[in-house]
C-alpha cells in the first residue's frame, strides 16, 4: 500500500499552502462518480466488489464484454444520530462485537496509551457522534502525512507521522478502545482526484480509510485524512491490485456548504456531513459566473480560484471552489476576489449573523459591472489597494482593451501603471454608474497627499490631437512611462521632485522638455508641432530611428527610439543641443550629428547631416 501511493501524497504536498481555513467544512446535496474499469480477466469484472452503506455505494449498473460501468455514490443528507456515549456493550450482537477487539499487535501498555488518549479527547461526548468527531479531529490535528514510517497505531500517534494506512490504523484503534466498532478499509483513489477535490491528482493509488458501525444506521465511513460521516465517490472500494483499469466517464458533484467547525486546525480541510439541526456558525455560500457567461468551478482542476484579502494580515489566501461551482466564507467581514483576464470580482460580505446566507453573483450580468475600455497600447489595469504600497496592486490582463469590474459599492483607485506618480483615478461604484463602459478619464483624477497634478496634452501640426508613449524623466536617465490617448496625459508629481522632463515619442513625432513644476503647478501643459521650434527631418523611407547625446566624455544617453511616419517625416521638438541620429537603430556607421537650436526650426534631410 504505501508505494502505490506515493503519488498521491506529492499532490498533497504540493496545494498544502496558502488554504483559507482550517475547518470542516459541512456539504450537502448530491455526489456521483461514474467510471469504466476493463479488464481481460472475465471472472475479475464478474466478481467486482459492490457494497452499500448508510453514507457510500458502490454499484455495478452495466456490463459488456471486457468491461463494466460503476456508479459510485455519496449520501449527503444530514447524518442526526442519538445513539448514546460511552455505548453500552449489550448494544451490539456477536458479528459486530469483534470489532472493538484491539489490534493483536497492541500490548498492555500500547493498550493503556491508547485508552487515555482517548479519555482525555472524549471527556464530555454525550453521544457516539460527538465521540467519533472528536477522535477523528484529534487524528488530523496531531497526525501529518509522511512516507517511510510505521503504520503502528502506536508508533503513529507518538511520532506524529503516518501515511494512508497508519492514518486508519490509528483511527480503528483508537475506535475500539473507546468501545466504538471500527474496520479498515482498502480502496484505490481513481485517477485525477485526490480525497474528493476532483483535482489533478496523478495516475491514482491504492489507499486506506476507515468504516464505523452505528446501531442504528448500520457501518458509516469516515477518512481520516479528509473527510467525516462519508468518504468522496472516488474511494473505489477493494479495487483489484492488478489486472483492471480505471476511465472516468463523468462527475455529478451537486454538493453545497451549509456550515463551518473552527475543527481541526490542519489543512487540507475536513469535509463533513450535517450532523445537527443548529447552525453551528454563520456563513455566505455562493457562486459565481465569470465575465464570459461561465460558472467558476473545481478550483483544484481548471485551478481557477478565488481569494479572500485580509486588510490587517495583507494576505491573500485562498477559497476552494467545489466542482459545482459552490464556495463559502465563514462570519465577519470578508473581502473575496477573483481575477482573469478581461475581468476582475471584489466584493466586501458582512455577515455577523448566526445564519447561512445563500448568494449567487455574475459577472456577465453588464447591469451590475463597469467596463472600462483601456488606451491603445495598453494591455493592463492597475486596482490599488494600498495606495503609495506597490507591492499591494493588482494587475488586471485587458481582454482586447476591455476589463469589466464586479464591484461592492465603494471607491476604488485605478490606473495604468503601478508606480507613485502614476495617475490614479477614483472610481465611486454605485448602482447608476453601473451598466455602462467607461474610459479611465471619465473618472475624477485622484490626487494623492503631497502631490499635485500635471496635465499635459499633445498635438501635431495641424493641430489634432496625439496619443503615444509619454516618458517623466530625471537628469539622470531614470524615468516613468506612461501610455496615453489623443485627450489629456496625466501626471501627478511633487514639488520637489526631479523627475522634471516630459518626453514624448509616437509614429513621426519626437518631444523633449524640461518643465518647472513649482511654476506650473495644477496647470494644463499644451505642446504643439505646429510652432517654429519643431525641426523636420525627411528620410528616404520609413526608418528605425536611434537619437541620443553625449553626457560626458565617451559616454551616451538615449533619447529615444521610435519609426518615422509612413512618408518618412519626423518632427523633433527638443532642447538646443548636438544629437547623434541613426536610421538603422543603434548603428555607429549611421550616425549623423544634427544641431537644434532654441527656437529655430528647421527643414532638413536625414542624408544631408553630416556624418559623426
Amino acid at each position: 500500500m504505501k508505494t502505490s501511493y506515493t503519488i498521491i501524497v506529492i499532490i498533497f504536498l504540493f496545494f498544502s499552502v496558502g488554504r483559507l481555513y482550517p475547518v470542516t467544512n459541512i456539504v450537502g446535496g448530491t455526489w456521483e462518480y461514474t467510471y469504466e474499469v476493463s479488464s481481460g480477466d472475465s471472472a475479475l469484472l464478474d466478481k467486482f466488489y459492490q457494497y452499500k452503506n448508510s453514507s457510500n455505494s458502490q454499484t455495478v449498473i452495466k456490463k459488456e464484454p471486457g468491461k463494466i460501468t460503476v456508479l459510485n455514490k455519496v449520501n449527503l443528507s444530514p447524518f442526526i444520530d442519538s445513539a448514546v456515549f460511552p455505548i453500552p456493550l449489550k448494544n451490539f450482537g456477536k458479528d459486530i462485537e469483534k470489532y472493538i477487539l484491539p489490534d493483536s499487535d497492541l500490548n498492555a501498555n500500547d493498550i493503556t496509551y491508547l485508552k487515555n488518549i482517548v479519555a482525555k479527547t472524549t471527556s464530555g461526548a454525550k453521544t457516539q457522534t460527538e465521540a467519533v468527531e472528536r477522535l477523528m479531529i484529534f487524528i488530523r490535528q496531531n497526525v501529518t502525512y509522511s512516507l517511510g514510517v510505521s503504520s503502528n497505531p502506536v508508533s503513529v500517534l507518538m511520532s506524529g507521522s503516518a501515511y494512508c494506512e497508519g492514518y486508519a490504523r490509528a483511527a480503528v484503534s483508537l475506535f475500539r478502545v473507546a468501545g466504538i466498532p471500527a474496520r479498515e478499509v482498502e480502496c484505490y483513489i481513481a485517477p485525477g482526484h485526490f480525497w474528493g477535490f476532483g483535482g489533478n491528482g496523478g495516475s491514482g493509488g491504492f489507499h486506506a480509510y476507515v468504516e464505523v458501525y452505528f446501531k442504528s444506521r448500520g457501518w458509516i465511513s469516515y477518512d481520516p485524512q479528509n473527510s467525516m460521516h462519508h468518504v468522496d465517490p472516488f474511494h473505489i472500494v477493494n479495487f483489484p491490485r492488478s489486472g483492471a483499469f480505471v476511465k472516468e466517464i463523468s462527475v455529478d458533484d451537486k454538493r453545497e456548504y451549509l456550515d463551518m467547525y473552527k475543527e481541526p486546525s490542519a489543512w487540507p480541510e475536513f469535509y463533513s456531513r450535517k450532523t445537527s439541526e443548529v447552525q453551528n456558525s454563520g456563513i455566505v455560500t455562493a457562486s459565481l459566473i465569470d465575465n464570459r457567461g461561465k460558472p467558476v468551478t473545481a478550483s483544484y482542476k481548471t485551478n481557477r480560484w478565488l481569494f479572500n484579502y485580509d486588510r490587517n494580515k495583507k494576505s491573500y489566501p485562498s477559497i476552494t471552489v467545489l466542482e459545482s461551482g459552490s464556495w463559502a466564507i465563514p462570519e465577519g467581514t470578508n473581502t473575496v476576489y477573483f481575477m482573469e483576464k478581461g475581468g476582475f470580482f471584489e466584493h466586501t460580505i458582512t455577515h455577523n449573523v448566526k445564519e447561512r446566507l445563500v448568494k449567487k453573483y455574475d459577472m456577465s450580468d453588464t447591469k451590475q459591472t463597469i467596463r472600462i475600455k483601456l488606451p491603445p497600447g495598453n494591455q493592463q489595469l492597475v486596482y490599488w489597494r494600498h495606495l503609495g504600497e506597490s507591492d499591494k496592486v493588482v494587475f488586471i490582463q485587458a481582454d482586447n482593451g476591455y476589463v469589466t469590474l464586479h464591484l461592492s459599492d465603494g471607491q476604488y483607485l485605478f490606473s495604468l501603471n503601478n508606480n507613485v506618480v502614476s495617475p490614479t483615478y477614483l472610481i465611486d461604484v454605485n448602482p447608476a454608474k453601473t451598466g455602462k463602459e467607461y474610459s479611465l478619464t471619465d473618472f475624477p483624477f485622484y490626487l494623492k497627499k503631497g502631490f499635485f497634478a500635471v496635465i499635459a496634452g499633445f498635438k501635431d501640426e495641424k493641430g489634432n490631437g496625439l496619443g503615444g508613449v509619454v516618458l517623466l524623466e530625471n537628469q539622470e536617465g531614470s524615468f516613468y512611462e506612461y501610455k496615453g490617448d489623443e485627450k489629456k496625459i496625466f501626471y501627478a508629481i511633487t514639488e520637489n521632485s526631479n523627475y522634471n522632463i516630459i518626453s514624448f515619442r509616437t509614429a513621426g513625432y519626437i518631444m523633449k522638455q524640461q518643465i518647472d513644476f513649482a511654476k506650473n503647478k495644477s496647470n494644463n501643459l499644451e505642446f504643439s508641432f505646429a510652432d517654429d521650434s519643431v525641426t523636420e527631418l525627411k528620410f528616404d523611407a520609413r526608418a528605425n530611428i536611434f537619437i541620443s547625446r553625449k553626457v560626458g566624455g565617451n559616454s551616451f544617453q538615449t533619447v529615444c527610439e521610435t519609426y518615422t511616419a509612413g512618408d518618412g517625416k519626423l518632427l523633433l521638438k527638443l532642447p538646443s543641443g548636438k544629437y547623434y541620429i541613426s536610421d538603422g537603430g543603434f548603428s555607429w556607421d549611421r550616425m549623423r550629428i544634427l544641431e537644434i537650436t532654441d527656437g529655430k526650426g528647421k527643414k532638413l534631410s536625414f542624408s544631408s547631416l553630416p556624418k559623426n
